[in-house]
Formats: C-alpha cells, structure tokens, sequence
C-alpha cells in the first residue's frame, strides 16, 4: 500500500506537471530526509525505541518532532530554491569572430534586455572586456576596460551606444559589429557586441549578458 499512496499522493499535488516520475522521485527523496531526520533526532534525544512488526519505532517528544521538522523545512527550502533558480536560468554557448580571431564565450539570456544600436536599430548583447580581448590587438585590448569615450578613441570600429542603468542614469558603452555571431549553434545577424569594462557574472558562470 505505500507505493499506492505514494503515487496517489504524488498524482493529486503534481498531476499536471510534464515531468511526473522527477516528481515523484523528489517526493519521496524529501520524505525519506524528513523521516530519517526526524527519527534520529529522536534517538539522540534518547528517546525510548521498539520493534513492531518487523520495523523499529521511537516515541518522539512533540518539541524534538517540531525543531527537527523546522530545520529540515528550512534546508530542504534552502537546497530547492536554489535549484530552481538555477534551472530558471539559461546560460547559451555564443562563438564571437572578428578579424579572423574567434572567441568563444557562455552569456545570460536576459528576457529584460533591451540594449540596442540606434543607428541600425540591431539588438546588442553586452561582454566582459576580459572575455573577449582576445578578438583585438594587445595594443587595443589595454582601452576595452577604459571609459567607453576612450576604447572608441583609441580602437579602429567601434562606436557608442547608450543604454540606461537600473536607476534610469544614462550611460554609454563601446560597440561594434562583429563580423559572425553564433548563438547555441545558429547564426545572428541582428546582434551587436556592446563591451562591459567591469566584469559581469558573479560566478564566473557566464561572461555576457544577451
């Protein structure tokens, strides 16, 4: 009768998830955590055991049952959170060519993006300068990190586009039109590169935002 309750359970809160098996899976993986946490905070409090039918049973004081339950809620809350997060999040592979150099780099899709080139009305999709150094000179890569007014003085192609902060100031970022953009294996010709002196993931999970 477990598997059936299981299932039965596990129908009645995800029946219309895609994925129903994972869920079931989860189910009783947090289950087995909660049982098992449970029962041995039970046993360290030296709570009294006995078998039953095969099984070992402990008689749990409400106050052990309620701080193992609280803890194990919060870490598990903590974990699946997280993960989520992390599976909301999509990282794309983008190949970068310019001048027979090539770059390969992982960015960000960011659905909030609205970065764009007013003079071609081309979306842009921003880089660290460290990532994409590579696909300039040593001599130009030293003015990707400056302000943008510099690196466009100083290196041949690119030019200027404004884009506005969080706070709504408005900015200006150095771009330029690379000469092939691939994103997870197709090719954009929409796209332009804008620079990012500063560095843009947190994790080193990504190096652009697109």
């Amino acid at each position: 009768m477990r598997p059936v309750l299981a299932a039965a359970m596990t129908l009645a809160a995800f029946g219309d998830e895609p994925k129903l098996w994972r869920c079931m899976a989860a189910f009783l993986g947090v289950s087995a955590l909660f049982g098992g946490a449970v029962f041995a905070a039970g046993l360290y409090q030296g709570s009294r055991t006995w078998r039953s039918g095969g099984g070992r049973l402990v008689r749990l004081d409400m106050r052990v049952l309620v701080v193992s339950f609280a803890l194990c809620w919060g870490l598990v809350s903590l974990v699946f959170r997280r993960t989520v997060k992390n599976a909301q999040r999509r990282v794309l592979d983008v190949t970068i060519q310019r001048r027979g150099k090539t770059v390969h780099i992982r960015a960000l899709e960011d659905t909030g993006n609205g970065l764009y080139d007013p003079l071609t009305g081309c979306a842009a999709f921003v880089a660290e300068a460290g990532a994409i150094q590579a696909l300039f000179s040593p001599q130009e890569a030293v003015y990707l990190r400056s302000p943008a007014a510099e690196a466009v003085e100083h290196i041949p192609g690119l030019r200027l586009i404004p884009y506005a902060g969080v706070g709504g100031d408005g900015h200006l970022l150095a771009a330029f039109r690379p000469d092939r953009v691939i994103v997870d294996g197709q090719e954009r010709h929409d796209l332009i590169a804008a620079v990012a002196p500063r560095d843009i993931g947190t994790d080193g999970s990504y190096q652009a935002v697109l």
